[in-house]
């Protein structure tokens, strides 16, 4: 049984790490790196491949790992970069997901607006509804 519990932490946790990774084109990329490092850590260090019930945690990890490396890359366009003081220092070179943002130009103003997109949608919308019920007065 707590295989089984242990199995159903790593599929949530990865999940969530697919999560992170999908909103990166906004908020989500730096966390998403954060649990995706986490994650390869814990594949490299962490687990005995050689024990017979290392087959379930492979299958889970890699199933989503796939998919989570392939959505970093769907969005690398897109991606707003880790500012250079936030970049981690401990994070080796195999860790490649950190370094997927292909804009690294972005300006400031942009990358605000894009990390920050539900501030920026909030204050939208209550200045429309401002203008709206001024409007109606």
């Amino acid at each position: 049984m707590a295989h089984e519990c242990c199995l159903v932490d790593l599929d949530f946790y990865l999940l969530d790490c697919l999560y992170y990774a999908q909103q990166s084109p906004y908020d989500g990329f730096e966390q998403a790196c954060w649990m995706r490092s986490a994650a390869q850590l814990l594949y490299d260090i962490c687990i005995d491949w050689d024990h017979p019930d290392s087959t379930a945690v492979r299958e889970v990890y890699e199933e989503h790992i796939e998919e989570i490396d392939e959505t970093f890359r769907n969005f690398a366009w897109e991606i707003p970069p880790v500012l250079e003081e936030d970049f981690p220092d401990w994070v080796p070179e195999s860790h490649w997901w950190w370094n997927v943002p292909i804009r690294k130009d972005m300006s400031p103003e942009e990358r605000d607006r894009r990390i920050n997109f539900a501030f920026y949608d909030a204050m939208g919308f209550l200045e429309e509804k401002k203008k709206k019920d001024k409007k109606d007065e």
